[in-house]
């Protein structure tokens, strides 16, 4: 199961593609198991970046074995990409790729799973 760790994955967040121009930790909001990471991508767009798992309860919320990431714009319920300009989709593609290739599956929303 890969390992969500928060300070690796802003780091590597903020070199990953000129569009993102600031990511930070929000620390845990009680429904994730990890910290939330804000994603700023220029213009105006934002994606809200989680990790949780089914099946585990989580103690330490900045390292973590999680299966499941979450990448949500925030502007939908249904979570995902529902922003319709070219820099957040642009951002979203690679947002959603870089946790692929950690080995994490990608959701639109942890709402789905709870």
């Amino acid at each position: 199961m890969p390992i969500w760790k928060t300070d690796s994955i802003i780091s590597d967040l903020k070199t990953l593609h000129p569009l993102i121009i600031d990511v930070e930790n929000t620390g845990p909001d009680g429904e994730s198991d990890t910290d939330n990471i804000l994603v700023t991508v220029k213009g105006d767009g934002h994606f809200y970046v989680c990790g949780f798992d089914e099946e585990d309860d989580i103690v330490d919320t900045s390292f973590a074995e999680v299966e499941l990431v979450q990448v949500s714009d925030g502007e939908d319920s249904r979570g995902g990409l529902n922003r319709k300009d070219f820099e957040s989709a642009q951002a979203y593609i690679y947002i959603r790729q870089y946790f692929i290739n950690k080995g994490f599956e990608v959701v639109n929303t942890i709402d789905d799973y709870f």
